[in-house]
């Protein structure tokens, strides 16, 4: 399998960085927020926030882009 991501250093205040090295959004770099777990009908679902750092890649589709770093967490 092929790493979609790498850890960079942290930012200053303490978060840490992740750098994302897929095709798609190679060189995206961003920072996970807070972070929930829900529990709806009997299933667990993730809550979160992020802040991109730097994105070269331009326009995002925010759905997909959100989802594939949900993925990762």
């Amino acid at each position: 399998m092929i790493k979609q991501y790498e850890l960079l250093d942290e930012d200053h205040n303490g978060n840490q960085l992740i750098q994302l090295t897929s095709k798609e959004y190679s060189g995206i770099i961003y920072t996970y927020g807070r972070v929930r777990l829900l529990e709806d009908d009997d299933q667990l679902r993730v809550q979160f926030e992020y802040d991109i750092h730097e994105n070269p890649v331009g326009v995002l589709d925010q759905s997909k882009f959100r989802n594939h770093i949900g993925d990762i967490l």
